[in-house]
C-alpha cells in the first residue's frame, strides 16, 4: 500500500471521478484507475460500485475513506512540524476570512514584511473549510481546538441624513419595524429584528459594503453595518444610530490538525491590530 495510491483513492472517492482525479495529479486517468485497483486487490474488496459511465463510493469504502483520510491528515502534519525544527518561518497559511477583512489584511501586511518566506492563500469555498489553518468569523457552532476573541464591535444601523430617525437622539430597533432593510449582515439583521419582536422587510440583500452604502445614500432602506469594519466608508450624508447590538470577532484553529508556528505568529499580529478596536 503505498502513499500517492492512498492520495489517489482520497482524492477519487472526494470528487468521484477519475478524470478529476488525473488532472489534479497531472497523470493520465488509466494511472488513477490502475492504481485503485490494485488497492481494491491488496485490501480484498472493492471501494467503489463502477458503472457504464461513472464509480461511486461504497459503504466499505465511505469507511475506508474515513480512516485513511485521517491517517493522511497526520502524515501531513508530520511533514510541516518536521520542516518547522529550526527558528526561521515559512510555509502557507490557508486562511478563511468571514469578518474584519481590513484588520486582518493589515495584520498580513505587517507580517510579511517580518516573514517574507511565509505566504497567504484566501479560502472562499466552505468545501475547502477543512484545509484551512485559520478562520477568522464572528461567533458561530463550528469544530475547533481553540478559540481566540479578537474585537468586539457595535453594529449600528445606518440611514440618510434626512431620516426621520436621524436626529433623534437615542433610537431602538423596534424603531424601524417598518423599514426597508438592506442586508449587508443578514444573519444580525434578522437576529436583532426578531429580538425586536418582527421581522425585517429586506429588500436588497448584498454582501458588498460599496452598495450597501450606495442603497444607503440614495434612499432605498436603512442597514446594520459593522462599525469597526466599515469604518470610513460611509459619507457625511449617512447618519449611524447605536441600537444595542455588538458582533464579537474570533480567530478559530479548526480541529484534529497541528498548527503551523507561523499560524501562532500570525495571530499575534491579529491581536496586536485589534487592540486599537476594544
Amino acid at each position: 500500500m503505498e502513499l500517492l495510491q492512498l492520495k489517489y483513492f482520497c482524492e477519487t472517492a472526494k470528487n468521484q471521478n477519475l478524470s478529476a482525479t488525473a488532472k489534479k495529479f497531472y497523470v493520465p486517468p488509466s494511472n488513477i484507475s490502475n492504481a485503485i485497483k490494485r488497492l481494491e486487490r491488496e485490501i480484498g474488496c472493492e471501494l467503489f460500485d463502477h458503472f457504464s459511465n461513472k464509480i461511486v463510493l461504497n459503504e466499505k469504502g465511505r469507511r475506508f475513506y474515513e480512516r485513511i483520510s485521517q491517517a493522511l491528515t497526520l502524515v501531513r502534519d508530520a511533514e510541516i512540524e518536521a520542516s518547522e525544527s529550526d527558528d526561521a518561518l515559512r510555509g502557507v497559511i490557508a486562511l478563511k476570512c468571514k469578518s474584519n477583512r481590513g484588520l486582518v489584511t493589515a495584520a498580513i501586511e505587517k507580517f510579511i514584511k517580518k516573514y517574507p518566506d511565509v505566504r497567504f492563500t484566501m479560502v472562499f469555498g466552505e468545501a475547502e473549510m477543512k484545509n484551512i489553518d485559520l478562520l477568522i468569523s464572528y461567533d458561530m457552532p463550528l469544530e475547533y481546538d481553540e478559540r481566540i476573541f479578537l474585537l468586539e464591535e457595535d453594529i449600528p444601523i445606518a440611514m440618510r441624513r434626512d431620516h426621520p430617525l436621524a436626529n433623534i437622539d437615542k433610537v431602538s430597533v423596534k424603531d424601524f419595524k417598518y423599514e426597508s432593510f438592506i442586508t449587508g449582515l443578514s444573519i444580525e439583521t434578522h437576529k436583532a429584528c426578531l429580538e425586536a419582536g418582527f421581522r425585517p422587510l429586506i429588500t436588497i440583500e448584498t454582501n458588498d459594503p460599496q452598495y450597501v452604502r450606495k442603497y444607503v445614500e440614495i434612499g432605498l432602506g436603512v442597514a446594520f453595518i459593522p462599525a469597526y469594519s466599515w469604518r470610513g466608508m460611509f459619507s457625511e450624508n449617512i447618519v449611524l444610530k447605536s441600537v444595542g447590538h455588538t458582533r464579537k470577532t474570533y480567530a478559530y484553529i479548526p480541529s484534529g490538525r497541528y498548527t503551523k508556528k507561523a499560524v501562532r505568529e500570525f495571530i499575534k499580529y491579529l491581536l496586536n491590530e485589534a487592540k486599537d478596536a476594544n
